[in-house]
């Protein structure tokens, strides 16, 4: 029982420590740099399109903040621009 606790407490540090230093990472404008564009390449395959995202913040636990974003539809035309968009994922979702 001992050594139960003592891994499902190593578990919940190691995930802990993991999600803070994610945090701490993506206040370095470069890095933020860097996920916004492999952000907008993602998204921009996946909807046919072009689209720009600026700073990307990890909010409490699940949510994303996602800054100045501009997307243009399949015809070049422009279709979405705001100043900040919130996210929440569906985790399990994300899993499958």
């Amino acid at each position: 029982m001992k050594k139960l606790k003592h891994i499902i407490n190593g578990i919940l540090w190691t995930f802990v420590g993991v999600y803070a230093a994610v945090i701490v990472l993506l206040q370095i404008p470069t890095i933020q740099a860097y996920v916004g564009a492999q952000t907008a390449g993602i998204l921009g395959r996946k909807l046919g399109t072009k689209v720009e995202l600026g700073r990307i913040d990890l909010g409490f636990l699940n949510r994303i903040i996602i800054d100045d974003v501009h997307m243009l539809d399949q015809k070049g035309e422009h279709m979405l621009s705001a100043t900040r968009i919130s996210v929440t994922p569906d985790i399990s979702e994300l899993l499958n």
